[in-house]
């Protein structure tokens, strides 16, 4: 079994030191400082820390083999730890004399400040750029002897196993290291030997809770199906990246899970790798069993060959069961009893007895994703498929469980009771309420078909109806009025998305044809509308749309000169079908206005495209022709404007 750490909040440490203690490498050099222990388990213990030398940290790490040498000391590059005492020495002295030589420039004044504080960051950017902001660490390491009770043979053999898996757990964690980073998985900045504390870990700290905590602050300890979702989301995506380092963590558990307080709310970080193994070797002490009992796989807890991915994505979907049912899948007193319940063929429980209308998409994702037979378990990629699916439509309740007769029945009971008369009468509003239900559930279903075929716009004025209809009813209601909601985001999503299609096929094509305007006029309507699609699903939509911006882009200021004649040469025609008699002066008028944009349009078709170019000319000609021959006919002296005025 691992330690299960339970992170706090700074201001929430169980044990306070009196003074900072100093943290050291193997070459006795100042590391950094630990300010408290902030939390403790049965393996180990972490501490809060401040990082105070990032130079001995760099040297620490090229003395495990984990970093070149070739910045700090003239050595050749090496990929394993250094043995020659006399070299692992050479690195830690040329550290410190660096490091003291930063100080040193610290010291000379504004400048002397400012190059210090570049050299600082480029040292702390080697290790993680997040440093140099913040030099706040947290600091794990394992306690002299396991808490927990065994005889000493058996302990003399789990403290070896324990500190063969912390330094694992160091190795493995240096796969997700900057630039290789994941924002739901901790960062680690490196792993120093201390005289007395021996084998540290060097990680983030993050200023939050453990899920476990906060879904004990939580009201029956459950959270909205939308939240818990969205949590499980970003742990798969997580997960799908510590798989894509050929790693299975195989302890996936809300202890082990904190969330991390964001401007925006919460994000989940997966902290403990302590039990973690390379996917070629997942082989564990003989008669050991690791992971925690109520979130392992049954193929885990036989020690079965057949841990995988699938093992990862059975503890998910047994914390996600937590979070929306508020209870443990295996609520037992005991460690024992609950091992005792995971190998029987059945779970104890299904999501179901929990939440009576939870759709059956979700129940399906859930109850797969926890499949007692490895073979039946959803993977991964099937498991975030179906849970995002089910994310954006909303679709964590059936549409309305009260009812499960057809409305047609319930019609023909309502009769029968006006029939019958008082005999009945008590059934008459429990079954108007049914009727109502099962009307709106029929509503629902046709509005679903609508979308499904792609009909928004009938869609839209079907929901606009419904809401109006149940806006007034009580509060027993709210569930018909939040999926309306979600209904609505899907309805007016699909319209935005039919018209940007339009839109961006009318801009492609128009950009083929030479016809500039048309394409200016295209993306014009895109770009108050395109805003309302979501980024990560329409990606190709966006793409397309900033392709099309950025080569339009030579022609927008030509486009737009356009424009404006266009609109003078259709206001001058609109002004001569309108008006019946005409004075000189409203002609000259008109003739003056045709010139000033005729003098804004360019000299050639280039960049507006032949087709626009020659109609707008074309028009300018006719109009010159009218306004001339209605001059003509006032009798004026003045003499006609040229319809040959040169374009």
């Amino acid at each position: 079994m691992t330690e299960q750490p339970n992170h706090h909040d700074k201001d929430d440490a169980t044990v306070v030191a009196p003074q900072p203690k100093v943290l050291r490498n193997k070459g006795g050099y100042q590391v950094a400082t630990l300010q408290k222990e902030i939390a403790s388990g049965a393996f180990g213990r972490i501490f809060l820390g401040n990082l105070t030398n990032p130079l001995q940290v760099l040297a620490e790490r090229i003395v495990l083999g984990e970093e070149e040498p070739r910045w700090l000391v003239d050595l050749p590059s090496q990929h394993e730890e250094l043995k020659d005492a006399g070299l692992v020495a050479k690195v830690y002295a040329s550290a410190e004399k660096h490091w003291q030589e930063i100080l040193a420039l610290a010291e000379k004044g504004a400048r002397g400040e400012q190059k210090a504080a570049e050299q600082y960051e480029i040292i702390t950017n080697l290790i993680d750029p997040t440093l140099f902001k913040d030099n706040t660490i947290a600091v794990k390491v394992l306690h002299d002897t396991p808490q927990v009770k065994t005889d000493k043979a058996d302990l003399n053999a789990i403290m070896h196993e324990t500190r063969k898996r912390f330094r694992k757990e160091s190795q493995l964690l240096r796969r997700f290291e900057y630039p290789d980073d994941h924002p739901n998985i901790v960062r680690r900045f490196g792993y120093v030997t201390d005289p007395d504390l021996g084998g540290c870990l060097l990680l983030e700290y993050i200023e939050g809770e453990t899920l476990e905590h906060y879904l004990d602050a939580q009201e029956d300890r459950r959270l909205q199906p939308k939240t818990a979702v969205r949590l499980t989301l970003q742990l798969a995506e997580a997960v799908k990246h510590i798989h894509s380092k050929e790693i299975i963590h195989r302890d996936l558990n809300p202890k082990n899970i904190v969330l991390k307080k964001e401007k925006d709310g919460i994000i989940p970080v997966i902290v403990d790798f302590g039990v973690s193994k390379d996917k070629e070797n997942l082989q564990t002490m003989e008669g050991m069993t690791v992971g925690t009992v109520r979130y392992m796989s049954p193929e885990q807890a036989r020690e079965s060959a057949k841990v995988d991915e699938r093992t990862d994505v059975y503890a998910l979907t047994t914390i996600l069961f937590e979070m929306i049912t508020g209870d443990l899948a295996y609520p037992y007193k005991t460690q024992k009893e609950a091992f005792e319940k995971l190998l029987e063929p059945e779970h104890p429980t299904r999501v179901s007895q929990y939440i009576r209308n939870i759709s059956p998409e979700f129940r399906r994702v859930i109850e797969a994703g926890r499949a007692k037979t490895h073979e039946d378990r959803l993977t991964l990629e099937q498991f975030t498929q179906e849970l995002t699916h089910i994310h954006n439509d909303g679709r964590y309740y059936r549409a309305f469980p009260h009812s499960h007769r057809s409305s047609t029945f319930i019609k023909r009971r309502l009769e029968r009771i006006d029939l019958i008369g008082k005999k009945l009468a008590t059934d008459k509003p429990e079954l108007e309420t049914e009727l109502r239900y099962r009307n709106f559930e029929e509503r629902i279903i046709g509005i679903d078909a609508f979308l499904a075929g792609g009909k928004w716009d009938e869609a839209k004025t079907e929901l606009n109806k419904f809401a109006e209809e149940v806006k007034p009813l009580h509060e027993g209601y709210d569930d018909i009025r939040e999926r309306l909601k979600t209904l609505e985001g899907t309805a007016q999503i699909g319209i935005a998305y039919q018209r940007v299609e339009q839109s961006l096929a009318k801009a492609e094509i128009s950009f083929k044809d030479d016809d500039y305007p048309l394409v200016g006029e295209a993306l014009d309507t895109i770009q108050p509308i395109i805003t309302v699609l979501p980024k990560e699903k329409y990606k190709d939509v966006y793409e397309r749309y900033a392709r099309l911006s950025t080569a339009f882009e030579p022609h927008k200021p030509v486009v737009g000169a356009y424009m404006v004649v266009k609109k003078a040469v259709d206001e001058v025609a609109h002004f001569l079908t309108t008006e019946q008699s005409l004075s000189l002066e409203q002609i000259v008028k008109q003739q003056e206005k045709l010139a000033a944009a005729q003098s804004v349009l360019p000299p050639n078709a280039n960049m507006i495209g032949h087709k626009p170019y020659e109609q707008i000319t074309a028009r300018i000609a006719e109009l010159y022709t009218a306004l001339n021959s209605t001059q003509m006919k006032t009798n004026s002296p003045e003499q006609p404007i040229s319809s040959e005025k040169k374009l």
